[in-house]
């Protein structure tokens, strides 16, 4: 009796698909169904976004998130993303920038630091070194005129 029922509700719901109007955009176009989402890809997109973010932050992390490694994750992921209906490719777009820029950014910064802090470093070294050689009468140092106004004590 139940299977009965199913299959009238069945029925019911595609006579009633078939009488209701189409969809429409905002522009006049049929809406197109939506696609299957491949979880399996999902998945793995995941699983490389993140090791990417965290090897970014932390080179020496690489040789953890190998490619057997990210595999092994992303195949334990997968079905989580399908219980959940979590689609990557449905980020807005600002956080998958922040989640791919972000680490190079901050790799970079490192970089420039480190550079700049060496800069300084050698700096008060070359301060320190005698003057160039040059004529024996140089000028002095241009004064303003309203400074040549107080005498230095």
């Amino acid at each position: 009796m139940s299977n009965e029922l199913d299959q009238l509700a069945g029925i019911a719901a595609e006579a009633d698909t078939a009488a209701a109007p189409p969809e429409l955009t905002p522009d006049g176009q049929p809406v197109q169904p939506a696609a299957a989402i491949d979880y399996a890809t999902e998945a793995a997109a995941a699983v490389d976004m993140f090791a990417g973010l965290v090897t970014g932050y932390a080179p020496a992390t690489v040789e953890l998130w190998d490619a057997s490694t990210r595999a092994r994750v992303s195949l334990a992921l997968a079905p989580v993303l399908e219980k959940y209906g979590v689609s990557v490719g449905a980020m807005p777009p600002e956080l998958l920038l922040i989640v791919t820029a972000g680490p190079l950014l901050y790799q970079t910064s490192k970089l420039v630091a480190a550079q700049m802090h060496a800069q300084k470093a050698k700096a008060p070294a070359a301060d320190t070194a005698a003057p160039p050689a040059g004529p024996a009468e140089s000028p002095g140092p241009q004064i303003h005129p309203q400074v040549a106004l107080y005498p230095v004590k």
